[in-house]
């Protein structure tokens, strides 16, 4: 997999898709009517987990891969 270019971009896109689910929910679903806000609800009520294990998937990731490049302790201490 390719590397991403700037360490912030590792983790953003999880915060930003959750925090735009919570925008569907909050601001745009209670201006619509009927169906329209029946699916704007679902809509936002999924993007706010898919968000949130998206950025515990790449922390976890990246925490993975840190440990991964780490030396190993020494046996002998």
């Amino acid at each position: 997999m390719k590397a991403w270019p700037h360490p912030l971009m590792t983790w953003l896109p999880g915060p930003a898709l959750a925090l735009a689910g919570v925008a569907v929910v909050r601001w745009l679903a209670p201006v619509c009517t009927g169906r329209t806000q029946a699916v704007l609800l679902i809509v936002g009520y999924l993007l706010v987990p898919l968000g949130l294990f998206l950025f515990a998937s790449r922390l976890g990731r990246r925490a993975a891969q840190r440990a991964a490049s780490a030396p190993a302790p020494d046996p002998r201490t």
